[in-house]
């Protein structure tokens, strides 16, 4: 995505978001946004995407959305320091061993079941669908994109977040 000030503004000053900022779409032909985290623990959990989309009326955009589980391989590394005689263990980095990706479409204008407007500043929760989390310290990649014709202008994208369904 290109930051230029143009066409986005990554950490625009919002009081109806729950972080005080978001990053706003001012006007784009095609973008591709995504959010990660790692989750502490297990189960089936509802990814949700927090946006803003005040032409949503008008918009005759279908939009992509998907959410990424990625398992992290549990690796340790060993060295040792012959000159002090110990041995140190920490975690090397990460590679992905598998991963399972749930995608949905969000359709503006019409008011189906995968999102809810929150609130009368006009947020809406995007439901991107389930997923089930089975190792500790995965990671969950949000993610939306439009990747055809058509501009889009007006959109703010506050958080991801996930709801957990059951353990």
């Amino acid at each position: 995505m290109n930051n230029s000030a143009q066409w986005w503004t990554p950490q625009k000053p919002c009081p109806t978001s729950k972080y005080n900022k978001v990053c706003h779409c001012i006007t784009v032909c095609w973008f591709d946004v995504s959010f990660e985290k790692k989750i502490s623990r297990t189960g089936i959990f509802q990814v949700y995407l927090r946006i803003q989309h005040k032409h949503r009326r008008d918009s005759t955009n279908v939009f992509n959305v998907s959410a990424t589980v990625s398992v992290p391989e549990n690796r340790i590394e060993e060295t040792s320091n012959a000159n002090e005689g110990e041995r140190k263990q920490d975690e090397a980095e990460a590679a992905i061993v598998s991963s399972e990706t749930t995608t949905a479409q969000y359709h503006p204008r019409n008011n189906n079941s995968n999102w809810t407007t929150v609130n009368q500043q006009g947020w809406i929760n995007i439901c991107i669908g389930t997923v089930a989390i089975e190792q500790r310290n995965s990671v969950v990649r949000t993610r939306m994109w439009k990747h055809s014709n058509g501009w889009v202008r007006d959109i703010s994208l506050d958080y991801a977040f996930l709801v957990e369904v059951e353990r």
